[in-house]
């Protein structure tokens, strides 16, 4: 349920009222000629029926205007683009795995559509799981997160992930803004037609603003902007962090492209070899769960492939013996969390 589709509900409703008002007018003036085919009592019952939806339709307006939308089936539950390009009312599984096993060390589920933000959780999740004071990881650009970036650096974590690229306004795909060129050693960038953007900010302004005059007099400025003032090019607090992210990718390409072969055979293997493809369960939390077993089943039969049954179960016996913990435990977990 949206604002647009709740709205024209509303709309439907109060019509519907103002009709049946009418109706029930008509039906008091016995001298007056009709249509009217329904008496005063089922006039009224239907009234009141449209009356009390327009209030369920109030109260679900509050919770969709300070959620943006609602699923009437699971209210954690979030409409998102799927890859059929389509929509589906769905949920957003996070996973982290590592390149020598390809195990799932790390798994979330979120009700954010979005990738962004979801980067250093995650990262540091792994981090914790290997017990490693410093990892690698890999993600796509719909990771690309300065903020994130900054918080992967401070905690050791090296973070290559792919670069977005916002389109041109103009849609010229020569004039987007990986084609400007930033010289950090003298704080301007440099335009497709080698004019200078400079800074224009206050010294004292978080975001920086480079313009330049050229802009004016250019016969390119079309094809480049849409703005009357010329092109200008932002960057945040978090510049420098993206600045260093992109020198790395740009030297990791070969690393980067494990990406696909790391942390999609899980997923595949999951919905097409286990036939996990829903969801099952609503609200978020028992989603996680379910998720958590989901990743737990293909650990155990990926480290089943791995050991193999005996040494699996050894690993377990040694496990067990040295920690004094219950073997059931250890049977599920353990061998998780060893070769994690």
């Amino acid at each position: 349920m949206t604002k647009g589709k709740l709205a024209k509900m509303i709309s439907h409703f109060e019509q519907s009222a103002e009709h049946y008002i009418e109706l029930l007018e008509h039906s008091d003036k016995e001298t007056e000629t009709t249509n009217v085919t329904y008496s005063s009592e089922e006039l009224k019952s239907k009234l009141d029926k449209v009356n009390k939806r327009m209030e369920e339709l109030t109260v679900l307006k509050e919770a969709i205007d300070k959620n943006g939308e609602m699923s009437l089936t699971d209210t954690d539950a979030r409409l998102m683009s799927v890859n059929n390009m389509g929509y589906e009312v769905a949920y957003n599984m996070q996973t982290a795995v590592d390149a020598k096993n390809h195990l799932i060390v790390a798994v979330d589920v979120t009700n954010n559509p979005a990738d962004q933000g979801q980067l250093h959780p995650m990262a540091v999740q792994a981090k914790q799981q290997l017990h490693a004071d410093a990892i690698t990881v890999l993600a796509d650009k719909g990771y690309y997160s300065g903020e994130c970036l900054g918080k992967c650096e401070e905690d050791k974590i090296t973070a290559i992930v792919s670069k977005q690229n916002p389109p041109s306004t103009t849609g010229n795909s020569a004039y987007t803004l990986d084609k400007f060129k930033y010289d950090s050693e003298n704080d301007w960038y440099i335009c497709p037609r080698e004019e200078r953007l400079v800074n224009v900010s206050r010294p004292d302004s978080k975001k920086k603003v480079y313009r330049s005059k050229a802009c004016k007099t250019c016969q390119y400025k079309k094809d480049c902007t849409k703005s009357q003032r010329g092109r200008q090019v932002k960057h945040g607090e978090y510049h420098e962090f993206m600045v260093r992210a992109d020198e790395r990718f740009a030297k990791n390409l070969l690393l980067y492209k494990q990406r696909q072969l790391i942390v999609e055979h899980p997923f595949a293997t999951i919905k097409r070899a286990f036939g996990y493809t829903h969801f099952l369960l609503r609200g978020i939390e028992k989603v996680k769960g379910e998720a958590v077993m989901h990743c737990l089943m293909y650990n155990l039969k990926r480290v089943l492939k791995l050991l193999g049954p005996k040494n699996l179960i050894e690993s377990i016996r040694m496990a067990t013996t040295s920690s004094g913990k219950d073997l059931s435990f250890f049977l599920f977990f353990q061998p998780v969390r060893r070769l994690g």
